[in-house]
């Protein structure tokens, strides 16, 4: 019986590789996001902590936008498809989702609202209305990748 779980866990290890490898082969960069942007100075403090050696869990890693897309500790989006609505102000995104072994389809409008912040709403079709409120994200200067 252990075998036969083991086995189990194992195809649906290969499985979210494989999806998550398929996910990063089609994902595209937003060039106009320029640097790493959290939500709040929380966020940016635990990026920056994270920049200098600190540990890394679902505690310490905040939800961060860059051009390669949404990250955070349990998941993230990479960017399916970019138009730019208002010109160099506004863009809808189309992004591939996963968090742990859930997968999704889901959209966003980014506005730019000064030179290092983002509006970002949620605009799935059948998101609760409560979802569907802009949060600012601001660029944080630090270096880290996920």
């Amino acid at each position: 019986m252990r075998l036969v779980a083991s086995g189990i866990a194992l195809s649906l290890v290969v499985a979210m590789l494989a999806s998550a490898a398929a996910q990063q082969k089609n994902a595209l960069k937003a060039a106009f996001i320029d640097g790493a942007y959290t939500i709040g100075t929380k966020g940016c403090a635990k990026l920056k902590a994270i920049e200098r050696g600190g540990p890394k869990s679902l505690n310490t890693v905040p939800w961060t936008l860059d051009a390669d897309g949404f990250h955070g500790w349990e998941g993230g989006c990479t960017f399916s498809k970019i138009t730019e609505a208002l010109k160099g102000k506004e863009w809808l995104i189309e992004a591939e989702c996963a968090e742990a072994a859930e997968e999704s389809k889901e959209s966003y409008r980014l506005v730019r609202t000064s030179p290092t912040t983002f509006a970002i709403t949620l605009t799935t079709p059948g998101t609760e209305a409560a979802d569907r409120k802009p949060i600012t994200y601001s660029r944080c200067n630090a270096k880290v990748r996920f």
